[in-house]
């Protein structure tokens, strides 16, 4: 919500989506993790340094550390796209050493970035979301095909040029049946 609020952050957040403009999303796709040098600060620090991260790849769910600091601070930098998969938890990095930046493939799913990259490959930003939904139906047609991509697939998906309507909302509390809200 902050986003639509503070016009630093929603700068942000357009300059990184008009970076996805014209290009397929499977090629600015790029890895994070929240791993050592994907820490908060040096996330934070590299975003700012790269408005061009506009669409990742998150190693696991976003509802537990690391992963979901690295979530956060895409959030706060105005990352408008990023991809999981609905209930995993990152592994151990499968390089064996420390995870690299972001536009780097040393992630501890692999797997998952290569897919996402291969099924988004000529996809354009603004057919993600029917892309996505796509690979749902296909993971349910194909429901023997173990690990396909679509099968627990997230997507945040966030146009900036999206607005929150701003109508006042009330507790459902003070609102009594049929009176109407002032």
């Amino acid at each position: 919500m902050e986003r639509h609020e503070a016009p630093h952050l929603h700068a942000a957040w357009e300059e990184r989506w008009r970076h996805l403009e014209g290009k397929r999303v499977g090629e600015a796709l790029v890895c994070v993790c929240g791993r050592d040098r994907q820490r908060q600060a040096a996330l934070d620090a590299m975003f700012n340094n790269d408005p061009a991260l506009a669409a990742l790849a998150l190693a696991g769910s976003p509802r537990e550390s690391p992963v979901a600091d690295a979530y956060m601070v895409a959030l706060t930098s105005g990352v408008p796209m990023m991809l999981w998969r609905r209930g995993s938890v990152p592994g151990p990095p499968v390089c064996g050493s420390p995870c690299g930046i972001p536009g780097r493939d040393a992630c501890p799913d692999p797997g998952f970035l290569t897919q996402a990259r291969g099924f988004l490959s000529v996809t354009p930003r603004d057919d993600v979301p029917d892309r996505i939904c796509v690979l749902r139906n296909d993971a349910e047609i194909e429901a023997e095909d173990e690990g396909h991509i679509g099968e627990h697939v997230v997507l945040l998906w966030d146009d900036p040029s999206r607005r929150i309507p701003r109508t006042p909302l009330a507790p459902a509390s003070l609102v009594e049946e049929g009176q109407p809200v002032e």
